[in-house]
């Protein structure tokens, strides 16, 4: 009688570690839990950022500054995401001169530009736990470009010109990282080439002009889904 009790109790004893060896990989592999799914697969997208691009220096012939911000809006299905960005940027200086009459003149310059359009990006290699991404971003924009002067501290200062119409075309193209913090949220890093095409049409035929430039340019940002 005993025998067959200390039988029973360790069979029991055997199959309950089995199923408590085996109740931690049951729950890591639940559908919903943040390890089975590692981000959202479909939902709205927004998307902020900055850029900078190293070699340009507050360029002077196409009004580029070395810095931008870019704020993007679309819709994710599993690895792709189809929206438009909204690419903007500023950036100015003040230089003071001496007339030679103890008068100090004041010049303010500022330029800036504006770009809107269209952008896919699509995740090309993926992690086992969906959390981190290999991902190439592909956008073209068309916006506009300009400049604003003031002078301060002339007594009768020259009547400003009309301001010529610039339309600036940008193209990028670039590889990155995409991790995901949160299955709602991600951090981008991108490393790539961007392309400007800017078309000048002033008061006059001595006025237009056109002018291109390619160089490489990194931005990193967030991303959510919703």
């Amino acid at each position: 009688m005993n025998k067959k009790f200390v039988t029973r109790l360790l069979t029991v004893l055997a199959v309950s570690t089995v199923f408590a060896g085996q109740l931690p990989e049951a729950y890591a592999q639940q559908p919903g839990t943040v390890e089975s799914v590692g981000q959202t697969s479909r939902g709205f997208a927004l998307g902020a950022g900055i850029a900078t691009m190293p070699f340009v220096l507050d360029d002077d012939l196409l009004n580029l500054s070395t810095f931008s911000a870019s704020i993007g809006l679309g819709y994710k299905i599993d690895r792709f995401i189809i929206g438009a960005t909204f690419d903007f940027s500023r950036f100015g200086s003040t230089n003071q001169v001496d007339d030679g009459t103890g008068n100090t003149i004041t010049l303010d310059q500022s330029a800036y530009s504006f770009l809107l359009g269209p952008e896919f990006q699509a995740a090309l290699l993926r992690s086992a736990d969906r959390r981190a991404e290999l991902v190439g971003v592909a956008a073209l924009m068309i916006g506009t470009v300009g400049n604003d002067s003031s002078v301060s501290g002339q007594p009768d200062p020259p009547p400003s010109p009309d301001a010529p119409t610039d339309i600036l075309l940008r193209w990028r193209l670039a590889p990155g990282v995409r991790y995901w913090m949160h299955p709602n949220i991600a951090f981008n890093a991108l490393v790539g080439i961007s392309g400007f095409h800017q078309i000048r049409d002033g008061n006059g035929a001595s006025s237009d002009r056109s002018a291109s430039m390619t160089t490489m340019y990194t931005q990193f940002g967030l991303l959510g889904v919703f």
